[in-house]
């Protein structure tokens, strides 16, 4: 692995860390209660800011992932779209990048 691939992997755990470490414990305090969840979701306007912002993000992501993963004739992978439903943006994102990045070095490495 390259620099770069590290340097995804390194974003690949910030970006399971730093979310988990905010459900965590507010599950903790309030279990896995779905509707106190949607509650919190739409708590005022900044939250709902956050939502809009990181779905939008998300929807770009799969289609800027499928599109690249066929311009680069990637193996298919459900790892990245997985992981946007399990945890998020934050790992879904930098994973797929780590996935191109090696896909590129052993695609160099082929020529």
């Amino acid at each position: 692995m390259n620099r770069l691939c590290w340097i995804y992997l390194s974003f690949c755990l910030i970006g399971i860390v730093l979310p988990y470490s905010q459900i965590l414990p507010w599950s903790m305090q309030n279990g896995w209660n779905i509707q106190q969840f949607i509650n919190d979701l739409r708590a005022n306007q900044i939250s709902l800011f956050a939502w809009a912002d990181v779905s939008v993000s998300a929807f770009v992501f799969l289609i800027f992932q499928e599109i690249e993963r066929r311009r680069l004739k990637m193996p298919p992978s459900w790892i990245p779209i997985i992981s946007l439903f399990l945890v998020g943006l934050s790992l879904a994102f930098p994973l797929f990048l780590l996935l191109r990045e090696r896909h590129l070095i052993v695609k160099s490495e082929v020529r």
